[in-house]
């Protein structure tokens, strides 16, 4: 394990908080309550017809533009009554497609909400430094050595949170993670002053340092016009940590071998005796010589040979033609 991976998760944190609040507004998470459709209203229910007044007679003879204005009123209602009730259910209503706010949006929300936000970061950051010393100190890295790999990833988290998007931003500044940890404000000039004073053997360190480069911390250079300072200086650094650890998947490994003696050379040289190998590889050219030289003598042969019988009969019909 190296000493990079136990800092990635504080390194992944703030990446994901950066990644959001730059992103589009329809791809940011969405903390809105989902739609609810509303509920049916409920059918009409048809009204009893009303008993007969205590005076009259349910059977008292009524004129003739009341019964039909009563019989139409009634047939109207009980029609409808049961137009409704048949009637399929209304689909429930689409998902809106419009975007919606982000919780990572500056905008998004109170200042008093983006100052949470911040607070919540700055806690989720002291946690995950605390789970990366631990891992630390279960391999046996050197204090000091997690110490100048963790101001290096904090010098890089300060300096992108407050120049991000990110909504939390504003509020950063009471919770810059150099001084927390570190006790300073000066991360800008400090993490050049640290990077030059490793030694050779502390090539971990290096690592984070070229890695913070990488992702984008600028320090002391940012106010500069030309970035061609803050590029000469990633350049060494990733040189020299490519210089230091070699490419991971060929620590070791000889770039020309053909261009170095092998023992088995070395050994040959002194008794005089030809390697194995070397007599095989003989063995190969001198059979790849005769299979395509034979074939070229032989045709040169024919050919001489050919000539010389041409060359004859010419000779011997010249006397005959003239």
């Amino acid at each position: 394990m190296h000493l990079t991976d136990t800092l990635i998760p504080v390194i992944a944190l703030v990446r994901q908080t950066i990644d959001t609040a730059a992103a589009p507004a329809f791809l940011r998470p969405s903390t809105a309550a989902p739609a609810v459709p509303r509920p049916l209203p409920a059918a009409p229910r048809p009204v009893a017809s009303q008993p007969a007044s205590a005076g009259g007679s349910p059977f008292a003879p009524q004129p003739i533009g009341e019964m039909a204005a009563n019989g139409n009123a009634s047939a109207n209602a009980n029609a409808n009554a049961v137009a409704i009730a048949d009637a399929p259910p209304a689909p429930a209503p689409l998902p809106s497609l419009a975007p919606r706010a982000s919780v990572s949006n500056a905008s998004s929300g109170t200042p008093a909400e983006d100052a949470a936000r911040a607070r919540a970061l700055a806690e989720a950051i002291d946690e995950a430094i605390d789970q990366a010393r631990h891992e630390a100190r279960i391999h046996n890295f050197v204090p000091s050595d997690f110490d100048n790999a963790l101001f290096a990833v904090l010098a890089w988290a300060d300096e992108v949170l407050i120049s991000s998007e990110w909504a939390g931003a504003p509020h950063w500044q009471r919770h810059l993670m150099q001084r927390r940890h570190f006790n300073t404000t000066t991360a800008g000039v400090s993490f050049y002053a640290r990077l030059d004073d490793l030694r050779d053997d502390q090539a971990d360190v290096r690592e984070v340092f070229a890695l913070c480069l990488a992702l984008g911390f600028k320090g002391r250079y940012a106010q500069e016009r030309s970035s061609r300072q803050l590029d000469e200086r990633r350049r060494v650094t990733l040189q020299k940590v490519l210089d230091e650890g070699g490419v991971p998947a060929a620590t070791g490994a000889v770039l020309f071998p053909q261009a170095y003696v092998s023992e088995e050379s070395a050994r040959a040289a002194q008794t005089g005796v030809e390697p194995a190998a070397r007599r095989v590889r003989w063995r190969l050219r001198r059979q790849t010589l005769i299979g395509f030289g034979l074939p070229v003598v032989v045709l040169a042969v024919l050919y001489g040979t050919y000539h010389l019988i041409i060359v004859q009969m010419v000779n011997a019909l010249l006397p005959l033609i003239q």
